[in-house]
């Protein structure tokens, strides 16, 4: 500006003066993409002049530029379980949104591990699974511009075996994975090695050459499996898995079939009471050198201290003295082992838990055909469970209790039913009709449930002889014949229940199984195998008519043979 006399120079910033300023020309930074007015007045005595400028300032998004070239589009490799971090620095006017999306949709935070922070800057996953492999886009934004920066991530893992039994063939000492095969000159053996990894290992096959000291590579063999035939020189084999994430080595030994043969493989369950010394046996057929052995507890290495537990000189025979009830039961298990392999024979012991009689339960409803009446109680842990019948030491005395009753137990007969044929063809012969009591459960109807009287269909021919009871007269014949009373034509008075068998001249009135006969009339009463002992039930007996079930306590199940109980 230019006056007489010469104007004074004055800035304002927003209607704010700016102080310190008399320049013409001012020089800011911009700093803000928000829209500034900048006033600049000039003044003399003779009065005064403003001129006003308006400033903004806008830049497009911009991310880091080594991280554009060193990331963008780029596979981001990442061992399952291990964190992820991805960036996205951006900068701009106005400062720039930041949003990210995988695989084209927009990520969803809640419930998931992932973590935006910085406003979207960082994306974080604190321990990556295979779901969160995928393409990650970060896109930034301002009014100025777009830009998207773009990761693949991958989750890779390291090579492992693929089946969990393989943890078996680890050999602690050596810190090696080695299986044991037992097999002769000739035999066909198919050596497994299931690796597998992200990327997929690859899998390279080794004979060792014990003369040499040193491993072969089999040329060809990169499969999870190779067969061989056994030879006098196969001895040793090695699969080796690899990939970027590392090794992982199996080896094979084979060796003769000559395992060690115990005595006695049968396992055991040995129930222990305090202050009881017990032994475990673990003793085997033509002991060698070779051969060592070394006792387990819950899978745990257990030594001979001397005092409380004493092997015996050769090892194969544990001794505990005054068992602790709370500190010695466990599972135990002894490995016998030799250069062919090894065997094992487990061993449970259990502390015998206090039991006791329950209460007895209510007197049953009087069974009026045998007018008697039952009740019982159980044997049961603390707890409530119950104790198995070969356990109930500490249960003495009766379980079933029986008595007398003679309760009212009413019952009718049925109408009487058609006369029968008469028991001869000629001359005098007996009819019978037969009647039901209506309700088998109770006691016996009164009176007799079966009616009989003389009958006549004619004359006997002279010079032939009345035919006995239960033979009739073949007319063609002339000769007496057995009567089937059993085949329905004739009658019969076996029950309902009752297995009607023919004999010559007679029948006889079988019970099913389940049941017996009555002592003074043809009658099938229930066995209650229950109450006579004669069930196989390994717990609670249930009785029902003809047979008998058995039933388990809580916490265990009834097995296939329908009378033993295991736990569930």
């Amino acid at each position: 500006m230019v006056g007489k006399p010469q104007p004074a120079i004055r800035w304002f910033k927003d209607g704010a003066e700016i102080p310190g300023v008399t320049d013409e020309v001012l020089r800011i930074k911009y700093e803000s993409d928000k829209l500034i007015t900048y006033t600049c007045e000039g003044s003399n005595s003779e009065g005064s002049q403003n001129v006003v400028f308006k400033v903004n300032n806008k830049e497009p998004p911009e991310v880091i530029d080594w991280l554009m070239r060193v990331a963008n589009d780029s596979t981001v490799h990442v061992l399952a379980g291990d964190p992820v971090s991805l960036n996205c620095p951006a900068k701009g006017v106005p400062d720039p949104t930041q949003m990210w999306q995988k695989d084209g949709a927009d990520i969803p935070l809640e419930g998931s591990q992932i973590e935006l922070q910085e406003d979207g800057k960082f994306l974080t996953i604190p321990a990556a699974n295979e779901s969160d492999a995928g393409v990650y886009e970060c896109i930034v934004e301002n009014p100025s511009g777009k830009l998207t920066l773009r990761y693949k991530v991958e989750i890779d893992e390291p090579v492992k075996f693929s089946n969990e039994s393989e943890a078996e063939n680890f050999d602690p000492e050596l810190e090696s994975y080695i299986e044991k095969i037992s097999a002769s000159p000739g035999e066909t053996v198919t050596l497994q090695c299931p690796m597998v990894g992200k990327p997929q290992p690859n899998i390279t096959w080794y004979r060792e050459d014990p003369m040499e000291f040193e491993r072969v590579p089999i040329e060809g063999a990169t499969e999870n499996q190779l067969t061989i035939e056994v030879t006098e020189d196969s001895v040793g084999y090695v699969c080796v898995g690899s990939n970027p994430h590392g090794n992982l080595e199996k080896q094979f030994q084979i060796t003769p079939p000559t395992l060690p043969k115990l005595n006695d493989p049968t396992e055991k369950k040995i129930r222990v009471k305090p202050d009881e010394d017990f032994s475990l046996d673990c003793s085997i057929e033509a002991p060698n050198a070779e051969t060592t052995v070394k006792w387990l507890k819950n899978e745990q290495p257990l030594t001979s201290d001397g005092s409380k537990v004493i092997a015996s000189e050769d090892g194969y025979t544990l001794n505990v003295t005054k068992a602790d009830i709370n500190s010695d039961p466990g599972e135990y298990r002894c490995v016998v082992e030799n250069p062919s392999g090894n065997i094992s024979k487990s061993f449970s012991v259990e502390k015998v838990v206090p039991s006791k009689w329950s209460t007895w339960t209510e007197w049953t409803s009087c069974n009026c055909r045998a007018r008697v009446q039952f009740r019982n109680r159980f044997c049961q842990y603390n707890n409530g469970s119950l104790v198995a019948p070969s356990d109930r030491s500490q249960c003495p005395g009766e379980a079933v209790q029986m008595r007398p009753c003679d309760d009212d137990c009413d019952s009718e007969w049925t109408p009487f039913g058609e006369w029968s044929p008469c028991s001869v063809t000629c001359g005098d012969g007996v009819r019978i009709r037969t009647r039901r009591c209506r309700d088998p459960t109770v006691k016996p109807c009164t009176g007799e449930e079966t009616e009989r009287e003389p009958c006549n269909i004619m004359p006997c021919p002279e010079n032939q002889l009345a035919c006995e009871t239960g033979m009739m007269m073949n007319n063609a014949t002339g000769e007496c014949e057995d009567i089937d009373e059993c085949s329905g034509m004739y009658f019969n008075d076996c029950t309902i229940r009752q297995i009607c068998v023919n004999t010559i001249g007679s029948y006889e009135c079988l019970c099913p199984a389940g049941f017996a006969t009555h002592r003074f009339k043809k009658k099938c009463l229930d066995i209650n195998e229950c109450t006579r002992g004669t069930h196989k039930c390994s717990h609670e007996c249930v009785n029902t008519r003809g047979s008998y079930e058995c039933k388990c306590p809580k916490g265990m199940t009834l097995d296939s043979d329908k009378r033993t109980c295991r736990e569930s």
